[in-house]
């Protein structure tokens, strides 16, 4: 596959398709039917992103017929579109890269059908909630892939109020209900790099968002107790699941942040082997740098429970969260946190916003002769995944 990172310039975010590139899609027409041999009936360019390298590259995702999606890479060597030259043909639009295949055996592109409509039906709120409403209604489906594991894997390209299509995925999980949970939402499905596995996705071997913990959670909780007991040295008094993350990798691991007892909250990582029960692989010690890529060196503090101190900070950070998530929280209760100093003093925080939800937060206050305000840093999306992912500076 040519990929974003086979060339020195970056790849543009994805834009509707303009008249220009509409031009572009009826000069390479010909071409693409006679390599793919299809009869593009409809030949419309949606949407495109672009990249300046020795010329001018383009990605162009085009509705060829009712009910078939393709993207192209072309190049324009000259800067100019008098002669453009399709450089490759993405097999699989919702995959963009040919290491996904074999891998997880993805199906083939599908037009939509009555059951997957119903399945993002169910995940609608789920996807206004992740991305604000800021996409509007959905509109159609496009098109959709999937695969069967341990979990159904789809992932749907849908066509919004805005003009460019957005692509989600989603698992489903088997009896519980047949309600699907959204995984993640690519908004520059042009320029996926989507081997299994990689550090850049979410689904497809990686983290899941975190959620409550329900009661199948905390039945897994239960059982591996005397592990956990075994492994800490604790006594787990409360031991009570709060949320969780799930990863597929043929098989399920959840990372888990449980209230053990009075004083202490722990976050444990559980494989749950059908064949053999689920076993405890991981106690991790501070639940508030779980991550491999978290900036460690700098020296965050042990975890730390709520204080005057913390509370007073977290309170006036408060509305820049409220703010940012589009959000008015029922409660703003610090439950653990941790420091570290580097030109101020940085605080990250989990924090109960109601009775089932918590999310974390990094905020930094800077010491300047006018005194000292906080100023929200991040929203961590998922507390609990291997790779902390920001959702913004609050200017």
């Amino acid at each position: 596959m040519i990929s974003s990172k086979d060339f020195d310039g970056a790849w543009s975010e994805e834009k509707a398709a303009t008249p220009e590139v509409q031009s572009i899609v009826n000069k390479i027409k010909d071409e693409i039917q006679a390599k793919k041999n299809l009869s593009m009936d409809i030949n419309k360019g949606v949407s495109y992103c672009e990249q300046i390298d020795n010329g001018k590259n383009y990605r162009i995702l085009i509705h060829a017929t009712k009910d078939v999606y393709i993207a192209v890479q072309v190049c324009c060597k000259n800067g100019d579109n008098a002669d453009p030259e399709v450089t490759e043909i993405f097999e699989n639009s919702l995959t963009m890269s040919k290491n996904t295949q074999g891998v997880r055996e993805w199906s083939e592109v599908l037009s939509s059908r009555i059951g997957v409509q119903n399945l993002v039906a169910k995940v609608i709120p789920q996807f206004n909630a992740e991305t604000n409403n800021k996409y509007g209604l959905i509109r159609k489906i496009l098109e959709y892939i999937y695969y069967v594991s341990s979990v159904f894997h789809y992932r749907v390209r849908i066509q919004t109020d805005e003009e460019i299509p957005i692509v989600i995925e989603f698992i489903l999980i088997p009896a519980t209900d047949c309600f699907p949970e959204l995984i993640q939402v690519f908004t520059n499905s042009l320029t996926l790099d989507l081997l299994p596995g990689s550090s850049g996705s979410k689904g497809l071997g990686g983290w899941s968002q975190d959620r409550a913990a329900n009661k199948d959670i905390q039945d897994l909780v239960d059982l591996v107790k005397k592990q956990v007991e075994e492994r800490t040295q604790l006594k787990l008094t409360i031991n009570k699941a709060l949320i969780y993350a799930l990863q597929d990798v043929g098989g399920l691991n959840y990372r888990i942040w449980i209230h053990a007892n009075e004083t202490t909250y722990l976050a444990i990582q559980v494989d749950d082997n059908p064949s053999e029960g689920p076993r405890l692989t991981h106690v991790f010690e501070n639940s508030l740098t779980m991550s491999k890529n978290s900036i460690d060196f700098r020296g965050w503090s042990h975890e730390k429970r709520n204080d005057k101190e913390i509370t007073k900070l977290a309170l006036e950070v408060r509305p820049q969260v409220e703010t940012r998530t589009g959000k008015k929280f029922s409660m703003f209760e610090v439950i653990v946190y941790i420091q570290q100093y580097v030109q101020g003093v940085i605080s990250r925080a989990r924090v109960q916003v109601d009775a089932d939800n918590y999310i974390t937060i990094q905020f930094q206050l800077n010491l300047t002769p006018f005194g000292a305000q906080p100023k929200l840093s991040v929203i961590i999306n998922s507390s609990l995944a291997d790779g902390y992912t920001s959702r913004g500076s609050l200017a």
